[in-house]
């Protein structure tokens, strides 16, 4: 049996790049940075009134003796896969590191899909020839 290597047939290595070329300078790294862009402002206030929308937090006295948290602003660049902007992200994050099971807290919830849950429902969309759609969740919370 004659292959493509015996004969002298190669195919050309393609080398894809999975990477986008953003700025990565400019993506603050502290509130103090991103103060001074007004489109990190707007991310910003688009983060504060999700997080009243959904009636996350409200601002309420110190309690006795009880250690407070801080938080703290990250940011990111969205990109297209064509590399170009789609959206800046802020998100308010407590730094919980700081939080001591049955003072601070007492359950957590954090909403994760497997990868294989996320094959078998691509499985049956396929199968079932149904149509897929994505969705991009801002802000997920569980409900009270």
């Amino acid at each position: 049996m004659i292959i493509r290597s015996k004969a002298g047939i190669f195919k050309p290595k393609q080398i894809l790049s999975l990477t986008c070329s953003a700025d990565n300078n400019s993506t603050p790294l502290t509130y103090k940075q991103a103060s001074k862009h007004p489109h990190w402002q707007i991310a910003m206030q688009e983060e504060i009134n999700a997080l009243h929308k959904q009636q996350t937090w409200s601002l309420v006295p110190v309690p006795p003796n009880k250690p407070i948290l801080g938080c703290k602003w990250t940011y990111k660049t969205k990109m297209h896969p064509t590399g170009k902007l789609d959206r800046y992200k802020a998100r308010l994050v407590a730094l919980g590191y700081n939080q001591t099971y049955g003072e601070n807290y007492t359950e957590t919830f954090s909403p994760v899909a497997k990868m294989t849950t996320i094959r078998i429902v691509l499985i049956l969309v396929v199968n079932r020839r149904r149509k897929m759609l994505q969705l991009d969740v801002s802000n997920a919370f569980p409900a009270r």
